[in-house]
This record gives C-alpha cells, structure tokens and sequence, in this order.
C-alpha cells in the first residue's frame, strides 16, 4: 500500500473555468477485497448512465471515453476507500482518499467541490512514531490509514540514533547518558519531521521521556502526545487508538473554529443562511467559510447549494474548514466570517 498526495494545484484546477457540462462522480472503493473486481464495471455502468441522460451523440462518447481513461488510473493497492472523478469538455481529474465517500454524481457548469475538500482535509497526511522498547516504528498516515515511511537518510539516522537509546536502557547506563541520547533522538525526530514536512504524533512518549518541550523547541508540529505503551502492536491493532485521537483531534480544532465565529459575531463580521453567505461569498467578503460535516441527503444529480458559496471563497482567497454535525445550528448550519 502506498500513500497518495493530492496535487497541490488540485483545487485552483477544479476551481478554474470549464466547458461545460461538467460532471462530478465520487464512489466507495473495496480495495484488496472479493468486491473490488466488480468496481470498475460498477462505475463506468453508473457514469456512463449519468452522461447520457444529459448528454448525447459524439459528446456523450467522448465524455465517456474520458471517464474509462479516469477508471483505468484507480489504484487498488494505496488502501484508498473512495474516489472522485470529474470530467467535463475540457479537463478529467481522478483522485483518491483514505475516507468514505458516498455514491453520488453531480452535472453542472462547474465540479462540486464539497466532498473533495473534505475528503481531502480528512486524509491530510501526518508523521506517526511509535517508539517500543527495542525499536521504533515510524509511518505515514491519512486518516486511519497507516504505511511504513520509505526509506531515507533522516528516517536512517533516527533509526540508528534510537537503537543506540535502547541499548544504553537496557545495560543500564547512567541517567544523565540516556538523557542525552534522547535529546539525540529529538534531534533526528525534528529533521525527519522538516525533510517530510508534516506534523508529528508521537505514540508511546515514555519511551522518549521529556522529549515533547524540546521538538516544540524545535518548532516541529506536534499534533497529539500518547502514553500509551503501542510497543509490538501491527498498524492494524494501531487503528482503534489512532480512530480515538483523530476524532478528538477534530474536535479540539472544531471548537477553536467556534471560538472565531463568535468573536466574529460579536464584531459584525459574521453572515449565516444560505442567502447571506453566497451574496458575501460572491462579493469577495469571505475569510473562513465553515460547514458542518456533510450529512450525504438525496442525491438528485444537483450540486448542494454550499458549493457556490465554497468556490467564490476560495477564489477570492479564502479557506474552507468543517466543524461537527450541530456545531453550527445557532447559525443555521453554516457561517462566513468576514474581512470586513
């Protein structure tokens, strides 16, 4: 299994102008099971009954043409558990997340972006480090969706620095010499974090006591700190801790985001209701539009109305965040805060 990025330049591409109609599908996959051999004759049916109930003849073809090409990119083997794919007259895009995304397809002038971003934003990769008592396991995750780092001279470097930290545990060397093995330890934990550039959740922090004050000392983004002793567990037994952590994490920076719309709020500088917040949208006054996880209703074909709203921020250089189901229902489920 591997990791899959996501294109930095993805969503100014699906942001861009298109020629129209422009279709967006997005189905669950059963990667490495029985049910995988009959996806892909599942997807192209259901786009392909999608395309030509709204398109026809020589267009209806080649729009087809272009999602068998999307279809034959799928790769089974990243673990990935939905994908997107979007087409229209003048682009075709496929892209893979590590989170479920329900069956649904959309036809507009534009590509839905809704269930990209938070698919995205859910399978944002990050560092995890498991240290054990003889050794230390180091993974890239996306969600719960854990694969070993790939060999490097940083990740070698940790490797060697903290092997030399258990062996000096075990003959019992003095306090002061395993100490300044573990500040060794933070000093390869920090660089592998920089030449990899994502944040850092550390799973079994006794193993690598004090070690939290010096990485933040180095400026390295630390997500999340365990206790908990994951020593000799497979990522497999790593899932239900990690699922916990994630949720919580989500959370936390939830409630932050609730904390600004209300300072916003009290600052006039909040819209909320559909109406508002497309006008505000529109006219370039977005900063931060907030959303509450997609509940996935009917799906009639018909992007939901939030996505206008969600392309006129991001064009106008604001950002896209989701917060929990309820969090939002004193300002109807959705708010805007504004520059000004």
């Amino acid at each position: 299994m591997t990791i899959l990025s996501t294109p930095r330049n993805a969503c100014s591409d699906l942001l861009k102008e298109q020629v129209p109609p422009c279709y967006s599908f997005f189905f669950r996959l059963h990667s490495g099971s029985e049910k995988q051999i009959h996806d892909e004759g599942h997807i192209l049916s259901r786009c392909r009954e999608a395309i030509l109930s709204t398109a026809h003849g020589a267009e209806a073809e080649k729009l087809i043409a272009a999602v068998q090409s999307l279809i034959d990119q799928i790769d089974y083997t990243s673990g990935a558990k939905s994908v997107s794919l979007y087409v229209s007259g003048g682009q075709s895009s496929i892209f893979h997340h590590f989170v479920n995304l329900p069956e649904r397809w959309y036809v507009a002038n534009e590509f839905s972006l809704l269930e990209y971003l938070w698919a995205t934003q859910a399978s944002r990769p990050y560092l995890l480090l498991v240290p054990g008592a003889s050794q230390l396991k180091a993974y890239v995750g996306q969600a719960d969706h854990l694969v070993s780092m790939e060999p490097s001279r940083e990740l070698q470097d940790l490797m060697n620095s903290y092997k030399h930290k258990a062996k000096s545990h075990a003959s019992g060397e003095s306090e002061t010499a395993e100490l300044m093995r573990v500040v060794l330890c933070v000093e390869k934990i920090a660089a592998l974090c920089s030449s990899k550039n994502l944040p850092l959740l550390l799973m079994g922090e006794e193993f690598l006591p004090g070690c939290v004050k010096e990485l933040r000392a180095k400026d390295v983004a630390i997500l999340q700190v365990l206790s908990n002793n994951c020593d000799g567990l497979s990522p497999e037994e790593l899932h239900p801790g990690l699922e916990k952590v994630l949720s919580e994490l989500f959370l936390h920076a939830a409630e932050e985001l609730i904390v600004r719309c209300e300072t916003a709020q009290g600052q006039n500088r909040l819209a909320s209701g559909v109406q508002e917040i497309v006008e505000c949208a529109r006219d370039g006054r977005g900063a931060l539009l907030l959303l509450e996880l997609p509940t996935w209703g009917t799906n009639d074909g018909k992007p939901d109305p939030e996505n206008t709203a969600i392309r006129d921020t991001l064009k106008n250089g604001g950002e896209v965040k989701f917060v929990a189901a309820g969090m939002l229902t004193r300002w109807t489920g959705a708010a805007l805060i504004l520059r000004y």
